[in-house]
């Protein structure tokens, strides 16, 4: 697989390294694509009725009439959605404001959350460590940026 891959790049005239890169940017892209398209539900019912009314709908959220109801917090997502029910109305209704409603508006936003607090910061640790450990080949520019930083900074 690496000579095909060292064939491939030199037919290309790019290092390998800036292939396994692509690679990994393409493979971020498409988990990217696929949590968002599986967050996102979509019915086509849904979607006729909604453009039907569209008018009065969006006047009865102005006036804040209906509001979908807060769901409550299920498994692991409980450790992460505020526990108290003013809170999540609270935010709920923020969200609604900034133009994300329906009943996983909340969800969705919390696993925003998760992703950019939690999961980003780790990555760039694991890529940090595996490029200093473990001997991994980074691009030039991307190993003097990591190689930067010390403990203390991270």
């Amino acid at each position: 697989m690496l000579e095909y891959l060292e064939s491939f790049s030199a037919s290309l005239g790019l290092p390998v390294q800036y292939l396994l890169m692509a690679g990994a940017a393409a493979g971020s892209l498409l988990l990217f694509v696929g949590i968002a398209s599986m967050l996102t539900q979509r019915d086509v019912a849904t979607i006729r009725l909604a453009n039907a009314g569209a008018s009065r709908k969006q006047h009865r959220r102005d006036q804040g009439i209906l509001k979908s109801p807060v769901e409550e917090a299920k498994g692991i997502m409980k450790s992460f959605m505020p526990t108290d029910l003013a809170e999540r109305t609270k935010l709920h209704r923020e969200l609604a404001q900034a133009g994300r409603t329906g009943p996983n508006a909340l969800r969705n936003y919390t696993m925003l959350r998760i992703l950019l607090g939690l999961v980003l910061p780790g990555w760039l640790l694991l890529m940090i460590l595996a490029g200093r450990n473990l001997g991994f080949l980074f691009p030039p520019f991307f190993a003097e940026w990591a190689s930067g930083f010390t403990q203390m900074q991270i």
